[in-house]
């Protein structure tokens, strides 16, 4: 059996990544896609009598822009996949930015800009820049 080149497998790779962030753009317009996964506390806080304190990550995007969330003090109310009808109204936050807001952190970014840094990563490592820069 012979197994394609490496070129070959870079090339496959990289179309994959390619047409995985365009396509995660475009449907990014229409749909909101991404997980929230909640876990135990990551240090110990003041407990409550009300609610165990949790922690949790979560990726979502939508209207062409991406927010990572992560919490060291509450759970989400989300788990698992979400992949749904986007509504713009849920996605208040700007193009580029972060912030702490007590227990939790989240940071914004445009999904265009992940394309373009996949393109010019796949331009970079083909050109071969890469291979050159892996010798010294």
């Amino acid at each position: 059996m012979k197994f394609p080149s490496t070129r070959s497998l870079a090339t496959v790779v990289w179309a994959g990544a390619l047409l995985f962030t365009a396509g995660w753009w475009a449907l990014s317009y229409r749909y909101g896609i991404g997980f929230a996964a909640s876990g135990p506390p990551l240090a110990k806080t003041v407990s409550s009598r009300h609610a165990t304190p949790r922690s949790g990550i979560a990726l979502v995007s939508g209207v062409g822009k991406a927010i990572v969330y992560v919490s060291w003090s509450s759970a989400f109310t989300r788990q698992g996949i979400i992949f749904e009808p986007v509504l713009a109204h849920e996605f208040p936050h700007p193009w580029f930015g972060f912030q702490k807001e007590g227990g939790r952190l989240w940071f914004s970014f445009p999904i265009g800009c992940v394309f373009g840094l996949t393109v010019a990563a796949n331009l970079w490592s083909h050109t071969g820049r890469f291979r050159k820069s892996q010798h010294h």
